[in-house]
């Protein structure tokens, strides 16, 4: 996960967009959370997995203090990219859902 310390979620957003890529960042927790997207946008555990890409190595079960640091990152990376891709999904018409706070 350490490529999370140089990444720039705006562009690599915009850059996924221009692929025709529209999943959202996902984590992996308790269960599996996508920031900045209510989980009542999605109507099956399918449907999520249709629409997300987990971050790989993140975890609610963390192994030292670093792999915590990066857990915490890979969700405010996850926040910024998330709001990018709804946004551009709303004003695409092909995603009907809130956007709620990056925080």
């Amino acid at each position: 996960m350490g490529w999370l310390y140089d990444a720039n979620p705006n562009e690599d957003a915009l850059s996924s967009i221009s692929r025709g890529d529209y999943r959202f960042v996902a984590v992996y927790g308790y269960s599996l959370v996508i920031p900045g997207v209510p989980m009542d946008c999605f109507s099956s555990f399918a449907e999520i997995e249709k629409w997300t890409k987990p971050i790989d190595g993140t975890s609610d079960a963390v192994d030292n203090y670093e792999h915590a640091k990066l857990n915490e990152i890979a969700r405010v990376y996850a926040g910024w990219y998330n709001v990018q891709i709804l946004i551009y999904l709303k004003d695409k018409n092909y995603f009907d859902c809130a956007i709620i706070d990056r925080q």
